[in-house]
């Protein structure tokens, strides 16, 4: 339960962190120096861009409410030290804005600006956002409406460099790169033994039955992603429809008969032609992100974040600092 749990909190803070998948893999520059010397108002500096302590409150403290609203309060005490939520969350939240002051710093480099018309919108949601806060939440934020907007925009910054960055990925995924088959199999670990399974299904025995009594693993249908098949698996199975039953294919030690029941799904192959744009933006956006960050450090203030924690400002219940900067600018991520 913890682990599954701990994961989908890892998917909700990489999501809602700059609302693109840019955010998937975050991480610092290069060097990271940890340091007590950049003021008591500075969480992390990368280049000259600075986190303020108010700016990582902002995105921790809608994290914690976030998660406290779909999990209850009691999700916090799972784990302790730095196995728990919060150090993992605190974690996340530093890696994200670390990346998104990179980021920052790459679109000036590559003169990547707003529009009047996106900065315009960078201060309605500014507006829409700080109108929703409580007094407690402001005291514990200690954030004015001009704050909020100003990381808005670098929100709105990162994510319109992330698209451009990846307007140029081809956007054609065929049927068969994407191909997701379902097939059920017998694997044996023996030569021997492989060559009796031959011999029997030659002979018309029941794929089944022979799996129910030979194979080694699962019996039951699982699918089957090209992108993650072998080549020689991929050929042996490429001739074959369904209902079709492979030759013995001998790889990793093992020997795999493969019966083919579905050999295009088409509901997975399309979720995974989405899956493999996703993958192809990502790439082109780390070719140019990962050279930029060679140059970079990152100083982090360990004595101001250590001093952070969830049990503080309990009466603070802001959740929905994401939530509106999708409403207003999510339409610059690329999907």
């Amino acid at each position: 339960m913890r682990r599954t749990i701990g994961k989908r909190l890892a998917v909700l803070t990489l999501t809602g962190a700059l609302l693109t998948p840019m955010v998937s893999g975050c991480s610092f520059p290069a060097k990271i120096i940890w340091t007590t010397s950049i003021g008591d108002s500075t969480v992390c500096r990368v280049g000259d861009e600075s986190v303020s302590l108010s700016e990582a409150k902002l995105f921790l403290l809608n994290y914690r409410n976030m998660y406290a609203n779909t999990y209850g309060k009691a999700i916090w005490k799972i784990g302790k030290g730095d196995r728990s939520l919060e150090a993992h969350t605190k974690e996340t939240t530093l890696s994200v804005l670390a990346k998104m002051k990179t980021m920052v710093l790459l679109a000036k480099e590559q003169k990547v600006t707003l529009t009047a018309k996106e900065e315009s919108l960078v201060k309605k949601a500014a507006e829409v956002y700080y109108k929703s806060l409580s007094d407690a939440d402001k005291d514990a934020l200690e954030v004015s409406e001009e704050d909020v907007a100003k990381v808005y925009a670098d929100m709105a910054l990162a994510t319109k460099l992330y698209t451009g960055l990846t307007g140029g990925v081809n956007e054609e995924v065929s049927d068969d790169d994407a191909r997701v088959m379902v097939v059920k199999q017998i694997v044996v670990n023996e030569e021997k033994v492989a060559n009796t399974v031959a011999k029997k299904l030659e002979k018309g025995a029941g794929f089944d039955s022979l799996a129910s009594y030979y194979s080694t693993e699962s019996t039951e249908e699982i699918t089957l992603y090209r992108q993650k098949m072998s080549n020689q698996m991929y050929l042996a199975l490429m001739g074959l429809s369904d209902g079709d039953v492979s030759d013995c294919v001998s790889e990793n030690g093992k020997y795999y008969f493969v019966k083919i029941i579905t050999k295009i799904d088409r509901e997975l192959t399309n979720q995974n032609k989405e899956v493999i744009l996703k993958q192809r933006a990502k790439d082109a956006f780390d070719n140019v992100y990962q050279n930029f960050c060679k140059e970079k450090n990152s100083d982090v203030n360990e004595k101001v974040w250590d001093d952070v924690t969830f049990q503080e400002d309990t009466e603070c219940t802001t959740s929905q600092f994401f939530t509106v900067f999708e409403k207003y600018l999510g339409y610059l991520k690329r999907e």
